[in-house]
């Protein structure tokens, strides 16, 4: 038989007993520590309760503790759902001093403060990289060293295409030399060539064949 563990209520789901059978039996909240003990806080005992086991009846609570779906659904009170931070509220004992309802409600936004703060440094701690990464000024830096290695390479680049220029150049004059020298003694063999006519025709056809190659 399971009895409400609130102090001076006799409800329990004895169904021989019609008058302390017509309420339903909630299951403390395990999973949300500080709501368990506002529960235990509620319940008024001077001794110690196992949560594991003890229940509170539907007694306790207001139609606005439970869930809105089932409400909107239709379904019987029976089959109610209670919000997941219900805490009863209607004909308890007289709460202690210590165990006060503001109390509770004080120990629970701190727990919610605390979990958001411990969060919001996991963030900050994962953030904080990439943001230096993407910082602008690090980003400017970068650009100003990109842009003197590229000056630097650019100017060595100049330096030696300027030097294989002026190789070039000296090497196209040593040969344009070379011609000359050649242009000028070719002249000189045909103004000789010139004199004699049988010469001169030999000395033809070999320019001629060297022209078609």
């Amino acid at each position: 038989m399971v009895n409400c563990a609130v102090l001076g209520c006799n409800s329990n789901n004895n169904r021989k007993c019609k008058n302390t059978c017509k309420y339903r039996f909630f299951a403390f909240p395990l999973r949300k520590k500080t709501l368990v003990k506002a529960w235990i806080a509620k319940c008024g005992q001077n001794v110690k309760i196992n949560v594991n086991t003890a229940r509170i009846c539907s007694k306790h609570f207001l139609d606005s503790d439970y869930q809105l779906k089932e409400k909107l659904l239709g379904y019987p009170k029976e089959k109610w759902k209670l919000n997941l931070d219900s805490i009863p509220s209607v004909h308890l004992p007289k709460e202690t001093p210590s165990c006060s309802t503001s109390q509770v409600n004080r120990k629970m936004r701190a727990e919610n403060k605390s979990r958001r703060q411990l969060v919001e440094q996991i963030m900050t701690d994962n953030v904080v990289p990439e943001v230096l990464e993407n910082d602008p000024t690090n980003v400017e830096m970068d650009n100003n060293q990109e842009i003197e290695e590229f000056s630097l390479s650019h100017s060595i680049g100049t330096q030696t295409t300027f030097m294989d220029y002026t190789k070039k150049i000296e090497e196209l004059e040593e040969e344009n030399k070379q011609l000359k020298i050649k242009l000028d003694t070719a002249m000189l063999q045909w103004g000789h060539y010139k004199c004699y006519p049988k010469l001169f025709k030999i000395f033809n056809k070999q320019l001629s064949r060297r022209s078609n190659i």
